[in-house]
């Protein structure tokens, strides 16, 4: 018994000095290199039919779940596009009104003025489109035109011409530095004046060099004329319209005749000239009997289906063309 005990623990040793003792090293051998799998190239796509439910079962094939597959959205296709159709207009329940103006208009200038304060005050109270002519050689000309610009009244220099006389009158034969040195001095006389009509001038407005140097003076002054057409001879108008000068003539005179019923049958004469011809310009003097029509009939004139208008918005209406009793075809004699 001992000796197998013995036998046993010396196998024991010597298994444990074995375990001890270093293996020998294994022999390398080269590594291969890993072999590539082959990339398995895709097959190609050949048309099939038109699945509208890949989900769907096959025949015999178990039932499919309690929800409802996903259809697959068919492609429709989408019409080109079109213009669209412009809608008709419809025709406007009431006609447009027509571009003319329907009431006839009418202008007026009271000449002569600065001579009498009483006078000129009560042209003053006149409607405020009524222009003022102011003599320039008169005592109260140059406060008259003061006053009626600080009222926005329409001022003009009512230019005296042979044969009227005195510092300021243009006369045939005055040389051009003459005319200009009289035309200056009549302006400073009466300021702010917009524009110029003759006062008398029969001759004076019939010699075609005067009248063509006082256009292009007026024209480069920014100024108007006003022909008074105080002579059938008359060229001041036609030169005014040669070099495009805003310019008018004269329709009718009121008070030629001072008596009040001449002076009421021309103003009556005035408002059939402008229902037939649509405008006309009037001229009148600060005379007793013309003052009391004029503060009687103007008030009246809108109720009458008339307008009273500013001389400078009676140039713009008729645009320098000349009205049948002054011209043909629109020009000036």
């Amino acid at each position: 018994m001992r000796r197998r005990a013995w036998l046993l623990a010396l196998l024991f040793g010597a298994l444990v000095a074995e375990a001890r003792e270093p293996l020998p090293p294994l022999p390398r051998l080269p590594l291969a290199a890993p072999e590539q799998a082959p990339v398995a190239q895709p097959e190609p796509i050949r048309p099939g039919p038109l699945v509208l439910n890949p989900r769907a079962p096959a025949v015999g094939a178990s039932p499919a779940p309690a929800h409802a597959p996903v259809p697959v959205p068919v492609p429709v296709p989408v019409p080109a596009p079109t213009q669209p159709t412009p809608t008709p207009a419809k025709p406007s329940a009431k006609p447009a009104a027509p571009a003319s103006h329907a009431r006839p208009r009418l202008a007026l200038i009271i000449d002569d003025l600065g001579q009498t304060p009483e006078r000129d005050r009560r042209v003053l109270a006149l409607p405020a489109t009524v222009a003022l002519a102011i003599i320039p050689d008169t005592p109260h000309a140059t406060d008259l035109a003061r006053r009626a610009h600080d009222a926005r009244r329409t001022v003009m220099l009512h230019l005296p011409m042979d044969p009227a006389g005195g510092p300021f009158a243009w006369h045939p034969g005055l040389p051009e530095a003459e005319l200009a040195r009289r035309l200056d001095a009549a302006f400073a006389a009466v300021p702010y004046s917009q524009g110029v009509n003759n006062h008398m001038g029969s001759r004076m407005t019939a010699q075609p060099e005067a009248m063509a140097w006082l256009m292009k003076r007026l024209q480069a002054d920014h100024r108007f004329f006003v022909d008074s057409r105080t002579s059938a001879a008359t060229v001041a108008a036609a030169e005014a319209q040669k070099v495009g000068l805003a310019s008018l003539s004269r329709d009718v005179f009121l008070d030629d005749d001072q008596h009040p019923e001449a002076i009421a049958r021309q103003f009556e004469a005035a408002l059939s000239l402008a229902r037939k011809q649509g405008t006309a310009v009037m001229i009148g003097h600060p005379h007793p009997a013309t003052l009391a029509l004029l503060e009687r009939e103007l008030p009246r004139l809108a109720a009458r289906g008339f307008e009273l208008v500013s001389v400078p918005q009676m140039i713009a209406l008729r645009s320098n063309r000349a009205m049948a009793a002054h011209g043909k075809g629109g020009q000036y004699r």
